[in-house]
C-alpha cells in the first residue's frame, strides 16, 4: 500500500510541475519564425509527383428512415473523381462483407452510402430483434479510379511556427542578463559590464560597485590586481605599474630584485672562476713539480755516472803514475823524472780533490733541494690528511702506491669510498671498473676529480698521457 501511495505522489508531482518547466523553457524576450516539417497523408499525382489535396473525408452521416445508418464520403479535390469503395458490416454474431461499389463524385461533392440493418426473428421469445450494424473504421477503403495516377501517400509538409530566438544554439539572453560575448544576447550587445543591453558603453558603477570604465572595453576595479596578474588598464595593479598586460613591482622593488640577481650572478661567476682557476693552478704546479723532480733525478743520475767514471779514470791514472814512480825509483839517475811524476801526481790529486769538492757541493745543493721538495710534499700530504680528516672524520695514511687509505674502519682506499658514496648513490663499484683521478693527482680525491673507467680505458689513458702503469684501484 505504501509503495502504491509513493508512486501516486510521484506521478501527481510530475503532472503538476511539467507545465511549469515547459513554461519556463519557452519564456523568452525574442521570437522568430521557424520552418517545421510534419508527415501527413496527401492525394498525390504520381505522374508529376505533385500534391493534389487532402485525403477524402469520411464521416458518419447519421440514421435515415429506410436504413439505420449511413456513411458520408466528401470529395476534397477541385475535380470530379470516380472511386471504388469497399467495407465490412459487423452484425452481432454474424460478419457480412459487402460487395464493393463504384461512385462518381463531383468537385467538393459528397455521397451517402447506406448501411442496412438486419431483423432476426427470435423463435423462443415470440418477437423480432433488430440488430444495428456498424462499420469498423479500419475496414473502410477507397481507391480513385478516374482520373488515373492518383494515390494516397505520406508526404513531408512544411509549416511556419513561432519560437524563441537562439543564440549559439541556446535561447538568447534578455536585457539585464549576464553575458560574456555579444553572440549570447538577443540584442546582439554584451556591454562592458558583461550585461546584455542596448548600448555597449555604460556607467560601470551602475552595474559593479567601485568599478571604472577601462578603455571602453570592460569595467574594472582599481588597485585590484596582484603582481604577475594580467590587466586591461594599468590602474588595476596594486603597484600602479604594469608592462605588456601584466602587473609589475614598484620601481624600488624591481631595483632591489635586479640588485639581488646581479649579486647572485657575480657570486656564481667568481665562485666558478675560483674553482676553475684553482684546479688549473693545482694541475700546473703538480705537473711542473713532477717534471722538475724527474729532470733533477735524471741530472743527478747523470752526474753520479760522470763522477764515477772520472773517479775510476783518475784512479787508473793514479795507479799508472804510482807504477811509473815505482819503476823510476828503481832506476838510478831518474830522480828528476820521478820528481816530475810526483808533481804531476800531486797536481792530479789536487784537481781530483777540487772536482770531488765541486761535486760534493753540487750534491749538497741537490740534497737541499730534494729535502725542500720532500718537506713541501710532506706539508702538502699533511694538508690533504687534515682536509680529509675534517671532511670524513677519520685518520688516513698514504700507502706504498701513493693512495690515501683509512687507518680504521671502513678501511679501504679513500678515492673509491668517495666515488661510491658521493657519485654512485652508495652502490659498489661495478666489477671490471677502476676509479680514475682525472687530473692525475692521486691525493686529490674530490668527487669532481673522480671518474669511472673500465680497466682497458684506464690502462690506455695512463700509457698515452703519463707513460706509466695504470692505477690498479
Amino acid at each position: 500500500m505504501g509503495e502504491k501511495f509513493s508512486i501516486c505522489i510521484i506521478i501527481v508531482t510530475i503532472f503538476l510541475f511539467t507545465p511549469l518547466v515547459k513554461a519556463e523553457n519557452l519564456s523568452c524576450q525574442y521570437i522568430t519564425n521557424i520552418t517545421l516539417y510534419k508527415e501527413e497523408l496527401k492525394l498525390v499525382d504520381t505522374k508529376s509527383n505533385t500534391i493534389l489535396g487532402d485525403p477524402l473525408l469520411i464521416e458518419n452521416y447519421g440514421k435515415s428512415k429506410e436504413y439505420k445508418d449511413q456513411i458520408k464520403i466528401i470529395n476534397t479535390l477541385n475535380d470530379s473523381i470516380i472511386i471504388n469503395v469497399s467495407f465490412y458490416q459487423e452484425i452481432t454474431y454474424i460478419n457480412i462483407t459487402n460487395s464493393s461499389a463504384t461512385y462518381e463524385l463531383n468537385s467538393r461533392d459528397n455521397i451517402k452510402i447506406p448501411v442496412k440493418s438486419f431483423e432476426i426473428l427470435s423463435s423462443d421469445k415470440g418477437f423480432f430483434a433488430v440488430y444495428i450494424t456498424r462499420i469498423p473504421s479500419d475496414t473502410l477503403k477507397y481507391m480513385i479510379i478516374s482520373p488515373s495516377g492518383i494515390e494516397l501517400r505520406k508526404m513531408d509538409i512544411s509549416y511556419i511556427e513561432p519560437a524563441c530566438k537562439l543564440c549559439n544554439g541556446v535561447i538568447c539572453k534578455g536585457i539585464g542578463d549576464k553575458c560574456t560575448s555579444n553572440g549570447q544576447c538577443g540584442s546582439g550587445i554584451c556591454n562592458i559590464a558583461s550585461i546584455c543591453g542596448e548600448e555597449k558603453i555604460v556607467n560601470c558603477e551602475k552595474y559593479i560597485a567601485n568599478s571604472l570604465n577601462c578603455n571602453n572595453v570592460t569595467c574594472a576595479i582599481p588597485s585590484n590586481k596582484k603582481v604577475g596578474q594580467a590587466y586591461s588598464c594599468a590602474w588595476e595593479c596594486e603597484s600602479g605599474r604594469g608592462m605588456n598586460g601584466v602587473c609589475r613591482e614598484t620601481i624600488v622593488e624591481q631595483f632591489v630584485t635586479y640588485i639581488i640577481l646581479l649579486l647572485v650572478v657575480i657570486i656564481i661567476f667568481f665562485t666558478a672562476y675560483y674553482l676553475i682557476k684553482r684546479d688549473a693552478i693545482i694541475r700546473v704546479i703538480n705537473y711542473e713539480a713532477k717534471k722538475k723532480k724527474e729532470e733533477q733525478a735524471e741530472e743527478l743520475e747523470t752526474a753520479k755516472e760522470e763522477l764515477a767514471a772520472r773517479i775510476a779514470n783518475l784512479r787508473n791514472k793514479h795507479s799508472e803514475i804510482k807504477k811509473k814512480i815505482d819503476e823510476l825509483k828503481h832506476i838510478q839517475g831518474q830522480n828528476k823524472a820521478i820528481e816530475d811524476l810526483q808533481k804531476d801526481l800531486e797536481n792530479n790529486e789536487k784537481k781530483l780533490k777540487e772536482k770531488i769538492e765541486s761535486k760534493k757541493q753540487t750534491q749538497l745543493e741537490h740534497d737541499q733541494l730534494l729535502r725542500d721538495m720532500q718537506e713541501k710534499e710532506k706539508q702538502e700530504l699533511e694538508d690533504w690528511k687534515k682536509f680529509y680528516k675534517d671532511k670524513w672524520k677519520h685518520d688516513f695514511e698514504l700507502d706504498e702506491n701513493g693512495y690515501f687509505r683509512f687507518k680504521e674502519p671502513p678501511k679501504g682506499l679513500l678515492h673509491r669510498h668517495v666515488y661510491r658514496i658521493l657519485k654512485n648513490d652508495g652502490k659498489d663499484i661495478p666489477k671490471g671498473y677502476d676509479v680514475d683521478h682525472i687530473n692525475g693527482n692521486k691525493r686529490d680525491n674530490r668527487p669532481e676529480n673522480l671518474q669511472l673507467l673500465t680497466k682497458e680505458e684506464h690502462n690506455r689513458k695512463h700509457k698515452l698521457l703519463y707513460n706509466s702503469e695504470f692505477d690498479k684501484y
